[in-house]
This record gives structure tokens, C-alpha cells and sequence, in this order.
């Protein structure tokens, strides 16, 4: 039994392999949506659809665990989405939606630190006096999400850097250090990269892929509740059960 999860149902990969593993004895986890764009309360994304960052942190805390993700991400009409977004969903889906938002941090100059970045913007200010805040901020930023940050600060993008207070870019330091969000469910299953949750793995034999409920019946992909962040992971398993299924199945 091969034939996948919930997601891309254009593909004919529409839960059927579920309800037949159930009509067999078997348990399903509950389907839901992985590798997704997240949806978020606030609305300036929306500002940013299209704009693409190639490399920003993530963070949560859920159940007192801190989370990270790290990687691309582009804003969208709605929210985030690109890898580090994605793989950040794979740790959201199972609390989304809620009655209330899941918190999340963006740091969006993760290979520095706050009082670097910091002295950074100074050194630039010192030098470019009548330079525009956001042309400062263009050196790190892409120049429409430095607008937001100005204007998230309080601060005028047009303002040049000589009137900057000491305070205006501490606090800008730590905006992009520390970008509050607050993501209130993820897009539509049927935008999901993958599909979490499917058959119980511990009704599979992990050595043959074979059912422990009914004999003679293999399991393979995705309708199995097994899934991984991008990078292929997911393709993997595909490929990896079903090889080991194909093979056991075949002696």
C-alpha cells in the first residue's frame, strides 16, 4: 500500500490508503498538514509578498522546549513561507489552529550577534551621516523589509542616520534581532509539502514494512505517519520504505 497522504490530491494522493489500513484494523494519527506556509495574525507580511530573505532564524518555545529553525524564507500575501518556515510548521501543525496564536521570534541577522549588529549600524550612521535610515539598513536587510522595521521601531525610514538617538538603534538592533510573530494556523492541507501523521508505525514490522495486524500486507511512503523537514528527507523515506517494502513483499 502505497498510495501517499492528503496532500497534492491533484496527484490522486487523497487518504484513500487510509481508510483502507482502518477497514484492515489498523490505527490512523491523525492527518495534518507539514513543510506549509504559516498564516499569521499580524499583517504587514502582506506589505512584503514576494520578498525572499536568504537566511533568517526561527524560534518558538512549545511544552518549555525552545525550537530554531534556520534558513530562506519569502513573506506572502498572509504570512511565511520557504524552508525555514516550512520546517518551523513541522513543530507548529500539531498545536495550530488554537484558541489562541503560537508566538514566534525572527531573527533576521542570525550569524551576528545583537551588540555587533549594533556597532554595525553605528559605524554606518558615523560614516553616512545624511544617509536615509532605510539605505542604512538596506545593508543588512532587504530595503522593503527595512521599511518595516522602521517603521515597526517607530522610526522614520527617511530620517537620516547623523539624527539617529542611541536608543532609536538599540532598538532597531534588537527588532531584527528579535521579530515578534504570531501565527494563528497554517495554509491548507492540500498546500502542504507533506503529510503528518497516517498509519501508527508501530503497526509496521520497521525491518520488513509488513503489517503486524494483517499478514502479507506492506506498507510504503507517505501513508505511513513518518515525516522529515525539507531537504529530500521526505523523498527518502518514500524511496527507503519502499524499496524495503518492494523487496520483503516480493520473497
Amino acid at each position: 500500500m502505497a498510495t501517499g497522504g492528503i496532500s497534492y490530491p491533484k496527484t490522486g494522493s487523497t487518504g484513500d490508503g487510509y481508510r483502507f489500513a482502518q477497514q484492515l484494523g489498523h490505527t490512523i494519527v491523525e492527518p495534518r498538514p507539514s513543510l506549509i506556509p504559516l498564516v499569521t495574525g499580524e499583517k504587514w507580511p502582506g506589505q512584503l509578498a514576494g520578498t525572499s530573505v536568504k537566511n533568517i532564524g526561527i524560534s518558538t518555545t512549545l511544552d518549555n522546549k525552545t525550537i530554531v529553525t534556520q534558513g530562506a524564507i519569502v513573506f506572502t500575501d498572509n504570512g511565511l513561507g520557504g524552508p525555514a518556515a516550512q520546517d518551523m510548521s513541522m513543530y507548529l501543525t500539531d498545536y495550530l489552529p488554537a484558541s489562541k496564536p503560537v508566538g514566534i521570534t525572527l531573527d533576521l541577522a542570525p550569524d551576528s550577534k545583537q551588540e555587533q549588529l549594533e556597532a554595525q549600524i553605528t559605524a554606518l550612521t558615523n560614516e553616512n551621516p545624511k544617509k536615509k535610515l532605510v539605505n542604512i539598513l538596506a545593508d543588512f536587510l532587504p530595503k522593503r523589509l527595512a521599511v518595516v522595521v522602521c517603521n515597526l521601531t517607530g522610526s522614520k525610514d527617511e530620517t537620516p542616520a547623523g539624527q539617529l538617538k542611541k536608543q532609536i538603534r538599540h532598538k532597531i538592533a534588537q527588532t531584527i534581532k528579535a521579530l515578534p510573530l504570531s501565527v494563528l494556523r497554517t495554509r491548507s492541507i492540500e498546500e502542504a509539502i507533506v503529510t503528518r501523521g497516517g498509519l501508527d508505525i508501530t503497526e509496521i514490522n520497521p525491518k520488513t514494512m509488513e503489517s503486524k495486524i494483517c499478514s502479507g500486507l506492506f506498507f510504503a511512503g507517505e501513508v505511513i505517519d513518518v515525516d522529515g523537514p525539507c531537504g529530500g528527507y521526505n523523498l527518502q523515506i518514500c524511496w527507503s520504505t519502499g524499496a524495503l517494502a518492494g523487496t520483503c513483499a516480493a520473497k
